[in-house]
């Protein structure tokens, strides 16, 4: 016979209801779990979608930092440029003014018979100014072109007259050197103004 405790349960009823509570835990652990598993592939997903965004938005703005980066480095080299080709013309300008100081010396110089009766030393102050000039230009890089004999070049000599000849060594040959030419690395800054031999 069984025996009854306080509670009124008998000792053998016990075991079944166990069983019961044990499923209902089984049950209730196993739904947990599932809730667990999809919270966690629901978190792994949005951590997955977050970092594919940022890795998006970090190669946008990669992207716009290097083409930044490219646009800058091309308006510096363009300023440069235009910087250099400023100063170039400045320069340039600036040389072809001196260059009729020193035709002027050139042409004073050329009348000996003039510089005769001029006083020693404003003679030696002229050809001290005609050095310094020289000098100037020379560390212009700027040199002087076109002499007599010479090949007549139209790229660096412009005829102003044609003298007659009937040499035939003579012809297309520079006969007369009107304004010396200048050049400035190549460039020329003013052609030589010279007559040409021209043979019929």
């Amino acid at each position: 016979m069984q025996t009854k405790n306080n509670n009124n349960t008998s000792v053998g009823e016990d075991e079944p209801e166990e069983e019961i509570v044990s499923e209902g835990k089984e049950d209730q652990m196993s739904d947990e779990n599932e809730d667990v598993e999809t919270d966690a592939a629901v978190r792994i997903k949005k951590l997955k979608d977050d970092l594919s965004s940022c890795q998006k938005e970090k190669s946008e703005y990669l992207d716009g930092w290097q083409r930044s980066r490219a646009d800058f480095a091309n308006y510096k080299k363009g300023e440069t440029e235009m910087s250099n080709n400023l100063l170039r013309m400045v320069e340039v300008k600036l040389l072809t003014e001196v260059l009729s100081i020193a035709d002027g010396f050139d042409g004073a110089f050329s009348h000996k018979d003039l510089l005769e009766d001029t006083p020693p030393l404003l003679l030696e102050g002229l050809h001290g100014i005609k050095r310094d000039l020289d000098s100037m230009l020379s560390k212009h890089k700027v040199s002087v072109f076109g002499e007599v004999g010479e090949d007549f070049d139209p790229a660096l000599h412009s005829a102003v007259l044609n003298e007659k000849t009937e040499e035939k060594e003579k012809d297309h040959k520079i006969a007369v050197v009107h304004k010396k030419g200048y050049m400035q690395d190549g460039v020329v800054l003013r052609p030589a103004l010279v007559a040409v031999w021209s043979k019929d």
